[in-house]
């Protein structure tokens, strides 16, 4: 059973409450404590907690000081780690909480659920239709998911690193992949030159689609089309040194299509260029 070896107090929500550092170097919340001010069953939610398998081994029971006719005694208490608290929270039935906080956990499980949708969005879809839906978004949604897809790969190497995932994976007989290169690191960059504007980077998106395209047909045996539009895609980022196609100097933006117009025309010699390629985008200002 872990112990109790610090306390530290947080809000969440405009809510207080008492995080616990145990001596295994994990943080937690008391189950009661929660349950009790959001208004919701202890036995039920414990229960809800054992019985799935994805946080159940995040609920410990540590010996805490509990609240006892007028003073405070020792007694074993059950406890969430922290890291678990999210998707607890996530499984909430709202309209069970206090009306008075229901608000508040519902925009809560709102933005979980943009969040999450965000940090799996790449290892969800294929690169091809990833680009299809980049095209209908504006400049910030596509970088905040260029940000989080970077996120997520070096997460998955930081756990690769530590033998965590290949533990996860080693349970149900998987093996994990070669990560390397994929992110060297995740960094905000503010950029001392103008970049290139909202049309002429969905146009970059729409020419390293026809070059992912072309790869994909001239390589059929050897690649598949997710493979080839991810390829693509890396292609363009190493050779112009930019996280997403935004960042791209607007001084270099013509390079940038004679760059793609040449590695389309390397899977279709002596084909004309599609439209993409020959699209006027000057400045709309």
């Amino acid at each position: 059973m872990p112990e109790i070896t610090d306390t530290f107090s947080f809000e969440f929500y405009d809510v207080k409450h008492i995080a616990f550092l145990a001596n295994n170097r994990r943080w937690y919340v008391r189950l009661d404590h929660l349950c009790e001010q959001m208004g919701v069953d202890l036995a039920g939610q414990r229960r809800r907690i054992q019985g799935n398998e994805a946080i159940s081994e995040h609920y410990v029971v540590m010996v805490a000081d509990t609240d006892y006719q007028g003073s405070t005694r020792k007694q074993e208490v059950g406890f969430l780690d922290l890291e678990a608290l999210p998707f607890w929270l996530g499984m909430i039935e709202v309209n069970k909480v206090k009306e008075e906080i229901r608000p508040r956990i519902l925009l809560y499980q709102r933005d979980f659920v943009r969040t999450v949708f965000a940090a799996y969005r790449s290892e969800m879809f294929s690169p091809d239709l990833i680009a299809e839906m980049d095209t209908h978004l504006p400049q910030e949604e596509r970088a905040l998911y260029e940000l989080m897809s970077q996120f997520q790969e070096l997460r998955r190497k930081v756990e690769a690193l530590n033998g965590k995932l290949n533990k996860d994976l080693a349970s149900v007989g998987l093996t994990l992949g070669d990560l390397g290169g994929r992110v060297d690191r995740i960094e905000a960059k503010v950029i001392g030159e103008a970049t290139i504007y909202d049309n002429q980077a969905q146009t970059i998106g729409e020419m390293i689609v026809a070059v992912g395209t072309a790869m994909y047909e001239a390589n059929r045996s050897k690649i598949g089309k997710a493979e080839a539009y991810k390829n693509a895609q890396m292609e363009f980022k190493r050779e112009f040194g930019v996280h997403i196609y935004s960042a791209l100097p607007l001084s270099r933006y013509e390079d940038a299509v004679q760059f793609l117009s040449h590695r389309w025309q390397h899977y279709r010699p002596g084909q004309a260029l599609p439209d993409v390629f020959r699209r006027d985008q000057k400045s709309l200002f």
